[in-house]
């Protein structure tokens, strides 16, 4: 189980446009365990690895299966691209699977976790498809919308509104929470969330 000790030393980042603590995660002996993600404005989300590109990797994932629980800053910028895929490829670690995606004369990878859409299990080389990612410089770019051209599927009524609804609550959102504040609220956390974490937490080799 952990306990506060874990938390003293708390970097804040930008990702994705949303203010992020990374902790290095602690045993009670003080050996090394993993690295946290955690969003600042929402500690119930968080991804774990067991170092740091795994876990970026993890929680990147995350925000793009579960970002309708997120407030990520208004200045962000999605861009949206249409191409055909040239590879696919996925990648599965303890935090779950991530897709990889290769465009035709696109000079980047597109990441996401299947929770983004049913359509990315299913994704191969030839396919026509649509993506919505976070603007970046970075080789590896996560994607925040996902469709695939070539595979025209019926949605309900009701799946159509949900879909738009989330879409126009991560575009009004704001990230308010002070980043300042973030290491005393990580030591105030209670021993059931503390416990919730540790299960994450993986085992040391």
């Amino acid at each position: 189980m952990l306990d506060s000790t874990q938390f003293e030393t708390v970097s804040l980042y930008n990702v994705l446009g949303l203010p992020t603590a990374v902790v290095p995660l602690l045993n009670s002996q003080h050996a090394f365990q993993g690295v946290a993600m955690v969003p600042i404005n929402d500690f119930q989300l968080f991804a774990v690895g067991t170092n740091a590109h795994e876990s970026q990797r993890a929680y990147e994932k995350m925000l793009s299966e579960r970002d309708q629980r997120v407030a990520i800053e208004a200045k962000r910028d999605i861009q949206h691209i249409e191409g055909v895929v040239a590879r696919a490829s996925s990648e599965t670690l303890q935090a779950g699977t991530t897709y990889y995606l290769y465009l035709e004369n696109v000079p980047h990878l597109f990441t996401a976790g299947p929770g983004l859409s049913s359509k990315l299990i299913v994704t191969r080389p030839g396919d026509k498809v649509k993506i919505g990612f976070y603007a970046s410089d970075k080789d590896v770019v996560p994607m925040s919308e996902f469709d695939n051209l070539s595979l025209p599927l019926s949605k309900s009524v009701l799946q159509g509104k949900v879909e738009s609804s989330a879409t126009e609550h991560r575009s009004q959102e704001e990230a308010t929470e002070d980043a300042k504040t973030v290491l005393e609220r990580m030591k105030n956390l209670t021993p059931k969330e503390l416990q919730e974490l540790g299960k994450k937490v993986p085992p040391k080799k």
